[in-house]
């Protein structure tokens, strides 16, 4: 029984690890992409427009189809004759009535398009149209691991602010003690304990603030990655240990757009335009068709089906010439015309923006990494600053009022450390996103 307890506590506390493995930057954009709603119904954009593809080769096999005619004439149709037509010239016609009362008909045919001039130019359309839709589907993707990294990364943001926030607590505790010290040894005056007290307070309420960021935070990452919130394990990154005196100024290589997949979809809507024009002069040329049929007629008064069937059968080609459309072809194809300029237009702009926001990106970074280098720096230097002045306070060689502007310097070098680093990681992920990293 006990060895059972044993496995069993081994196993739950397996499962307990496991569950709680910290989630790196990279499994977080891949539940990310996982997860989306919207990356789902472009996949499924994708099958359509492989499904269209099946259904334009469907369109060139041979169809055959199945008909039956039952006819039942209670007033036979009279026609009528001159004599001549029974040799005897000059006498009044004759009138006849032709058919039966009953008159059956089953048969089969088929048709073929043997020869269709638009098939190949829909088959390329829609082979253009598949890669557009896939263009689309990788460009969203890029979106959405671009979110969910800055999701990660103002969870990672908050919860240096939620650690930075206890430690100002800690100091401004240390300091209250300090100042209740010196109150009891007159060196310090009551005001400066009631300041004290205030700070104390103050730190704890920004401690409540960074709390509550923290989590808002947290629900965002979790309904970018559709983790539940109380599943979200710890993350695996700590912004503090960043080294940033390693990081490198990034190159815009501006040749890199092209590989963007906005590049792609606007180069594909240009050839859909080219297509299309080109479609119009393929659908007014001449369409060869080829036919078939065999049937069995029943012919009699009394609907005696089981005899006299009368079989037919023939075959043929048909073939079709456009003559006159009132000038649709012409219209059409203008209006085509003006798309493919605008599809032209829009792709010149694009490369034009897209340059623009990677150089600007590129530049951006430098300057994140140039103010983290100098934030970084400034914060080592207050820390040290800030443990001189709390040695000379403590020993009453400092007041308190220039002790408290020591303390307010480094809680101000904190917080720029955190919004450089803020801002480092933002224009990282521009640039990436402008270079085409994702």
């Amino acid at each position: 029984m006990k060895k059972t307890s044993l496995v069993i506590c081994l196993i739950l506390g397996f499962l307990f690890v496991k569950a709680q493995a910290p989630l790196t930057l990279e499994a977080a954009m891949e539940l990310a992409v996982q997860h989306n709603y919207d990356l789902k119904n472009q996949t499924l954009n994708i099958a359509l427009t492989n499904k269209d593809l099946e259904k334009l080769r469907a369109q060139r096999m041979p169809t055959v189809s199945g008909n039956g005619d039952v006819r039942y004439n209670p007033i036979l149709q009279t026609s009528i004759l001159p004599g001549d037509a029974f040799g005897q010239p000059g006498d009044a016609p004759q009138r006849i009535k032709f058919g039966t009362n009953f008159n059956l008909l089953f048969g089969i045919e088929t048709n073929y398009k043997l020869y269709d001039p638009a098939y190949q130019t829909n088959v390329e359309i829609n082979r253009i149209q598949n890669s557009l839709e896939t263009a689309t589907l990788r460009k969203n993707t890029q979106d959405v691991k671009l979110n969910a990294a800055t999701a990660y990364y103002e969870v990672l943001l908050q919860q240096t602010q939620w650690k930075l926030a206890g430690d100002r607590i800690n100091r401004a505790e240390d300091i209250l003690n300090i100042t209740i010290t010196q109150l009891q040894a007159g060196a310090a005056l009551p005001v400066d304990l009631q300041k004290s007290e205030l700070e104390v307070r103050n730190a704890q309420n920004l401690g409540t603030q960074a709390q509550n960021a923290l989590e808002r935070a947290r629900l965002n990452l979790a309904r970018q990655t559709g983790i539940a919130l109380e599943n979200l394990p710890s993350l695996q990154d700590n912004l503090l240990q960043i080294d940033a005196d390693t990081l490198q100024t990034p190159v815009a290589n501006t040749a890199s757009i092209e590989g963007r997949y906005e590049i792609a979809e606007a180069q594909n809507q240009l050839k859909i335009s080219e297509l299309q024009i080109n479609l119009q002069d393929k659908l007014y040329l001449p369409s060869l068709e080829l036919f078939g049929n065999l049937s069995a007629q029943h012919l009699s008064d009394d609907l005696a089906v089981w005899e006299r069937w009368f079989p037919f059968a023939f075959v043929g080609a048909r073939i079709s010439v456009p003559i006159f459309d009132g000038n649709q072809k012409a219209r059409n194809k203008e209006s085509f015309q003006l798309q493919m300029q605008i599809n032209q237009n829009n792709l010149a702009r694009l490369r034009e923006d897209l340059s623009f926001e990677l150089r600007s990106a590129a530049i951006d970074l430098e300057n994140a990494i140039t103010q983290l280098q100098n934030a970084a720096q400034d914060l080592e230097t207050s820390k040290e600053i800030f443990e001189i002045d709390q040695t000379r306070y403590r020993e009453g060689a400092l007041l308190f009022s220039d002790f408290r502007n020591t303390e307010f310097s480094l809680r101000e070098a904190e917080t720029n450390l955190l919004a450089a680093i803020q801002n480092y990681f933002i224009a990282r992920l521009r640039w990436m996103r402008a270079g085409g990293i994702f």
